[in-house]
Formats: C-alpha cells, structure tokens, sequence
C-alpha cells in the first residue's frame, strides 16, 4: 500500500502544483513537465527519508507526527526551490523571501496529497 503512495503522490502533486500555478492556462502542460520530474525523484527521495526518520523516532502522538512532518515538508521545499536558485543564478536578496514561501508550497501540497492518499487506501483496505 505504501508503495501505491510514493506511485500517486508525485503525480497528483504536479498535477494540483501546475493547476495552482497556471490557474487553467494553456501553459499547464508545461509547468507539469517541469515539475513531474522534481516531484518523483527529489520528492520521493525527500518523503521515503523522512518517513523513514520519523517512523524510527516513534512518534505516538499523531498531531506531533503530523506538525513535525508539516515542518519538514515544508522546509524541504523551500530548500530544493533555494538550491534550484541558486543553480540558475535567479536568487538575490530581495527575491530570497517569496522563493522560501513558493518553495513550501510544493513540498506541503506533496505532504497533503500522500496524507490523503495514505489515509484512503487505509479506509479502502478495511
């Protein structure tokens, strides 16, 4: 079941990420290809670790789990969006703080999206 989550959720996630983005435009497809990739390997790669992470941690309180885990996709976003920046060139001071905020945005729709996802699956198995 697990393995149907970490399928789905980089898909989904690019999919509401390029709606979001092009609010119905015509350059949807675009951002979609621009962000399918990053979605499924970065993304994957970022939630497979921090599941791993937190499942050794053994958080029994699920409203912890879940604002640690809030955090850390949240965080990890903006650190792939600041690291792409930086790549292209396209950071500066003034720029630094809408690129933080953009960059949590896809890390925290990805961590939504897997949330309900994961949550889904459990209700359909039982």
């Amino acid at each position: 079941m697990n393995i149907i989550v970490k399928i789905l959720s980089p898909i989904l996630s690019a999919i509401v990420l390029g709606i979001l983005l092009t609010s119905g435009s015509e350059y949807f497809l675009s951002a979609l290809w621009v962000s399918l990739p990053v979605f499924i390997v970065i993304g994957t790669l970022f939630s497979v670790t921090i599941d791993y992470k937190l499942d050794k941690r053994k958080l029994n309180n699920k409203f912890n789990k879940y604002l640690i885990s809030f955090g850390l996709y949240g965080l990890g976003g903006m650190v792939i969006i600041t690291v792409f920046s930086l790549i292209q060139g396209s950071i500066s001071e003034i720029s630094l703080l809408p690129i933080l905020l953009l960059g949590a945005v896809p890390g925290l729709i990805y961590f939504h999206i897997s949330l309900l996802l994961t949550t889904l699956l459990k209700r359909i198995a039982n």
